[in-house]
C-alpha cells in the first residue's frame, strides 16, 4: 500500500486491474529505499485513516526487506506524533500473516487477497480521494 502511494504522490504509474484493485509498477525485491516522500505518503494514508474514523491500525512490515526496520521506525513516530492508533511490526512473511489473521486486510497482493478472510480495497480509496491527478491506467475494463 505504500509504495503504491508514494507513485501515485510522485506521478508513477498505477495500474487498475480487472479486480478493481490499483496497483503500482515499483520492483522491489530485497531492498527499500525511502525515498522523498516516503513521509508525505504515510503522513496521507494516516490522515486518511483519521477521517474514516479507523479504530486500529496494524503496519506489517518484510523483515528481509533492507531497511524495513527504518520504515516500521517512520511509521511509529508519525502515529505517536499524530495520535494515529497504529501498530508496525517486522514479519518474515507478512504475506502469511495477513492470510492467517482472520480479518479485514488491505493489500493488492493477489495471492493475500485469494486467501485472505476478507479486504478492504484502501489504497484505491486513498488514491482516488487525496492523490488528484494520478496516473491510473484502466485496466479493468479490457477484454482478453
Amino acid at each position: 500500500m505504500l509504495l503504491t502511494v508514494e507513485t501515485a504522490i510522485s506521478g508513477g504509474v498505477l495500474l487498475l486491474g480487472r479486480d478493481g484493485v490499483l496497483r503500482d509498477l515499483s520492483a522491489l525485491s530485497r531492498h527499500y529505499r525511502q525515498l522523498a516522500v516516503t513521509r508525505p505518503a504515510l503522513v496521507t494514508i494516516g490522515r486518511f485513516l483519521a477521517t474514516q474514523r479507523v479504530e486500529r491500525v496494524r503496519w506489517l512490515f518484510d523483515r528481509p526487506i533492507s531497511n524495513s526496520g527504518r520504515l516500521r521506525g517512520l511509521a511509529l513516530e508519525l502515529a505517536r506524533d499524530n495520535g494515529w492508533p497504529w501498530t508496525a511490526e517486522l514479519d518474515d512473511d507478512p504475506d502469511g500473516a495477513l492470510v492467517a489473521c482472520g480479518g479485514l486486510v488491505a493489500t493488492a497482493d493477489s495471492a493475500v487477497l485469494e486467501g485472505c478472510v476478507g479486504w478492504v480495497n484502501l489504497v484505491r480509496e486513498i488514491v482516488e480521494a487525496t492523490c488528484d491527478g494520478a496516473w491510473v491506467v484502466d485496466l479493468s475494463t479490457g477484454s482478453s
